[in-house]
């Protein structure tokens, strides 16, 4: 799939792009790629040339996909065992023009604290800011001073996302009355008509005329940033240095049907971020003239060496506590406070003397 062709389809992401290949389908897969049947974690993914580790972010912004190549078999030597398949992602390269551009979709936008409060086409709140600049930095100039052929050339491209809930259900959600549910963590016990001193949760006297529907799914929300760049240097006529690397940064929350009635606000969070950089340098041989050329019985040699880095980290915590690992489990601190007690056992009042010993004991075990 090259550049014109993604510029068609309503996808946005090379994933999206990879699966209108025959075998690759993202099905019940949690959203991985599955080529041919075989497991998500046998589908390898490179990124210019840099092998992605599995699990790691493979986001891109669309502008800056060149092309996507799905190989579902005969899987080359140089990309190694793989027992899957494989989608290779080229992305675009410098201009000898400067372009650019800026992309916005929407949905919908939130205008309260409330997940209800959006105002647009639909409740789920979906936005997205793409843009992309290209162009030379450095050219070669003639005889003339005029400018020949570019030297230095550079292209960009970020994107940002945000969604209040990026997989809606058909059946939405449900959760207590928000005044009932402030009153409930306010006073969260109550006292039983079963006996004077018995207590028990609020929560147990909730009625079916306290629960609402609501289409959004409560705190499934995610934030999400790209961008890829790439910087080619060109120092002679047939050597090549590039320069680039991409960022994929998602934060969101897992949405857990369990908290949905009183407990949403709890929903684990999971951060995960990629980045991965490279530099690759390129030698093409060619012959002196179009004669020379023709006669070669090798055509179009080149090598090319790259060093790469790729770094993917991930982490699922809670959204109140974050990294304050000493917080979770943590209930509070106690005093405690200890006095000694004191029972009288076995003895007999025969006596007025052994009497007045067990009421002057008595006494004073009642009023230390």
């Amino acid at each position: 799939m090259t550049r014109d062709q993604i510029a068609k389809m309503p996808g946005r992401s090379a994933n999206s792009i990879a699966t209108t290949v025959a075998g690759a389908s993202d099905a019940g897969t949690g959203g991985g790629i599955s080529i041919r049947g075989s497991r998500t974690e046998n589908t390898y993914y490179y990124i210019d040339g840099v092998k992605v580790p599995a699990g790691a972010g493979t986001g891109l912004p669309k502008s800056a996909i060149e092309e996507v190549q799905v190989i579902t078999g005969g899987v080359p030597a140089n990309y190694g065992d793989v027992t899957g398949g494989l989608i290779n992602i080229t992305t675009r390269g410098p201009s000898r023009n400067f372009f650019g551009g800026v992309e916005y979709l929407t949905s919908g936008w939130k205008v309260g604290e409330d997940i209800t409060d959006v105002v647009g086409l639909d409740k789920f709140g979906f936005n997205q800011v793409e843009a992309s600049l290209s162009g030379p930095i450095l050219f070669k100039k003639d005889s003339l001073g005029n400018k020949a052929k570019p030297l230095i050339g550079f292209f960009f491209s970020g994107q940002y996302t945000n969604v209040v809930d990026g997989g809606p259900s058909y059946l939405g959600d449900v959760r207590v009355n928000p005044t009932l549910r402030s009153q409930l963590l306010a006073n969260p016990a109550v006292l039983l008509p079963a006996g004077e001193n018995d207590y028990g949760y609020g929560s147990q006297f909730l009625r079916s005329g306290d629960i609402e529907s609501i289409k959004t799914r409560q705190n499934a929300g995610s934030t999400s940033y790209l961008a890829s760049g790439k910087i080619d240097i060109t120092t002679t006529p047939t050597v090549t240095l590039t320069l680039g690397g991409s960022f994929d940064y998602g934060n969101r929350q897992d949405f857990n049907r369990n908290n949905s009635l009183l407990n949403s606000e709890n929903n684990g969070r999971t951060k995960e971020t990629t980045w991965r950089s490279f530099i690759k340098f390129t030698q093409r041989f060619t012959n002196r003239n179009e004669e020379e050329e023709r006669a070669a019985t090798i055509k179009n040699a080149f090598y090319s060496l790259q060093l790469d880095y790729s770094r993917y980290q991930n982490s699922i915590q809670d959204f109140e506590h974050g990294e304050n690992i000493w917080d979770y489990g943590y209930i509070g601190r106690f005093t405690t406070y200890r006095a000694p007690q004191f029972e009288l056992q076995g003895t007999r009042l025969g006596t007025d003397r052994g009497a007045r010993h067990a009421r002057h004991l008595l006494s004073w075990i009642a009023e230390p």
